[in-house]
């Protein structure tokens, strides 16, 4: 599932997909929850993604009150695209709770920043259609099957080499999985060593180093990542950097990316990829501090619709992200708030990360089971499981 992750997000840009009309029993609560692939399920399968199991834990004990929850999460829509398409979920689904986890996908799925930043004007609308085009088209790189001729045998040694390898890459996984990120980066390392094309070989050595604290390194992990097989719409490292380019991390891990990408395109001048990715890191207009505001001001635009149909509004963070922007956000605006991360650190701490989280940081169906438990208990003390629910 990883190698898809950056596809699935910038597809979302180009696709829009309804929850449809649920079933409604007499006097149900609905509550309708609206996001990108954390909400969507992304990790686990579809039945067992966090909405799925919130309606089994709302309906537990068979009491007199039924729950409906709907999933209307898209893999890679960002807040602008839910903004435009609540108004027709809402009269759709007619729920009396939205659930809201929303903003991962902003610094990079671009649809609807720059008509943000300028107006709705048409200069604004063009270039935001031209985002979607250009996003469309790399998703299209990244998602397709390839269909490559099968490989030639390998000389016994270096098929000696890659078993070794990939042998010892499901004992980094399972360092990575426990927390040992420090040993986790060697163990990888060893890995590259043995078998220089592994490219998620290099995402797992590029996280490690990332949680060891190590960044700069694990910038060049995924650099080497990508360079060990440029052409490949499979590989990982691909996304992260770009994702790692529009992140909050300043103006110089920026401008570093920018010209990786630069040199990678002459290096493969008749290679479409790196062409593309090149086109979408390239974009000078994009600022963090500018895409904090447009998200933000989505949001506000998201829980001001839907108090004016007289739906509640829950937000919450990520798993592993302490979202304190939003977290404060919901506070000023007045919307109850889940932060997930205390419970996430909880097991992590554990060394049970492995249980409740897949290798690219989404939930396992564990982990979207503790995210449920979070809410329902948010929604008991919100007064919404009693007959009549409080807004």
């Amino acid at each position: 599932m990883i190698d898809r992750r950056l596809a699935a997000f910038l597809l979302g840009a180009a696709q829009r997909i309804p929850p449809g009309a649920p079933e409604r029993p007499p006097g149900a609560f609905v509550v309708l929850c609206l996001g990108d692939s954390f909400t969507y399920g992304n990790g686990a399968p579809r039945d067992l993604s966090y909405p799925r199991q919130l309606e089994g834990l709302l309906n537990e004990g068979g009491g007199r009150r039924r729950f409906v929850v709907v999933n209307g999460g898209v893999p890679g829509h960002n807040t602008s695209q839910i903004l435009a398409t609540l108004e027709a979920r809402l009269e759709t689904v007619r729920p009396d709770l939205v659930i809201l986890l929303a903003g991962m996908a902003n610094p990079w799925n671009l649809r609807g920043y720059h008509s943000f930043r300028s107006g709705r004007t048409w200069s604004a609308a063009l270039l935001d259609g031209l985002y979607r085009v250009r996003t469309f088209k790399l998703a299209k790189l990244l998602w397709r099957d390839l269909r490559r001729p099968a490989a030639r045998p390998l000389p016994a040694a270096a098929a000696e080499r890659i078993r070794r390898a990939n042998a010892l890459a499901r004992e980094c996984d399972g360092l990575s999985d426990r927390g040992v990120f420090a040993k986790a980066a060697g163990c990888y390392g060893r890995v590259v060593a043995l078998n220089p094309a592994d490219v998620r070989a290099y995402h797992g050595l590029g996280v490690s180093l990332t949680h060891a604290g190590r960044h700069r390194e694990a910038v060049s992990a995924f650099m080497s990542g990508v360079e060990a097989d440029p052409g490949s719409p499979d590989n990982v490292n691909y996304g992260v950097l770009v994702g790692l380019c529009f992140s909050r991390e300043g103006p110089d891990a920026r401008r570093e990316i920018v010209g990786f990408f630069e040199k990678l395109r002459e290096r493969f001048p008749e290679a479409a990829l790196p062409r593309q990715v090149l086109a979408l890191v390239r974009d000078e207009e994009v600022r963090a501090e500018d895409i904090a505001a447009w998200m933000e001001g989505d949001l506000e635009r998201i829980v001001a619709v839907c108090r004016g149909r007289g739906v509640a509004v829950l937000m919450q963070s990520y798993p592993l992200q302490a979202d304190l922007r939003n977290k404060d956000f919901a506070a000023r605006i007045s919307v109850p708030f889940v932060d997930h991360t205390e419970a996430f650190g909880r097991v992590i701490s554990e060394g049970r990360r492995g249980e409740y989280l897949v290798f690219d940081g989404h939930c396992s169906a564990r982990g979207y089971g503790l995210m449920a438990e979070g809410l329902r208990r948010k929604m008991a003390e919100l007064g919404m499981l009693r007959e009549r629910p409080v807004r």
